[in-house]
């Protein structure tokens, strides 16, 4: 396995132990407790992804995982970061998980550029409902934009599902909280 993807297994199967040992705590912030010590992790922003056929590829093929499968469009909407986005999908395929790469660009309402990619799962909740797949994933971003550099270094997780029927996805994007 590649380092890159080794690193960010790695990130995402932290932040999937971290996910799995919370308490809901609404959209705002979600909580861990271990040994009497306190790990959050906080909302950034919902995303809202679109399939959009014939759309040429927004990013680089080089270390993607999988097929490319194709790309979209979107908009991030949360109450630190505002914009549209242009995407790529990669998976590797399988019964009922698949491996995904979802990367892309978020040009913020400000101005802001912020490349994302992402190394996760997609999965089918159930044979009798095969169109609504669970999808989580680590997500890491990287801006040259001072007033988002922060996100270079932010351990990020997304969490929601993608509707074959209309080819939409929905995801909650959670940062680990700095103490």
């Amino acid at each position: 396995m590649k380092t890159r993807d080794s690193f960010i297994l790695f990130v995402f199967v932290a932040a999937l132990i971290n996910l799995s040992c919370t308490v809901n705590k609404g959209d705002k912030q979600m909580e861990k407790t271990n040994n009497g010590g306190s790990h959050a992790l906080e909302y950034l922003f919902d995303i809202e992804l679109q399939y959009q056929q014939g759309m040429a590829a927004v990013t680089s093929s080089e270390n993607k995982i999988g097929h490319y499968l194709g790309s979209g469009d979107g908009a991030v909407k949360g109450p630190k970061l505002q914009g549209a986005l242009r995407w790529d999908l990669s998976e590797e395929q399988g019964e009922p998980v698949c491996k995904s790469n979802l990367r892309g660009l978020i040009e913020t309402n400000d101005g802001a550029q912020i490349n994302f990619d992402t190394m996760g799962f997609f999965m089918r909740p159930s044979k009798s409902n095969p169109r609504k797949w669970s999808a989580t994933a680590a997500v890491h971003f990287n801006t040259t934009d001072q007033r988002y550099e922060w996100l270079n270094t932010a351990l990020a997780v997304w969490d929601g599902e993608f509707d074959m029927e209309n080819y939409r996805h929905h995801y909650k994007v959670y940062i680990r909280a700095r103490n």
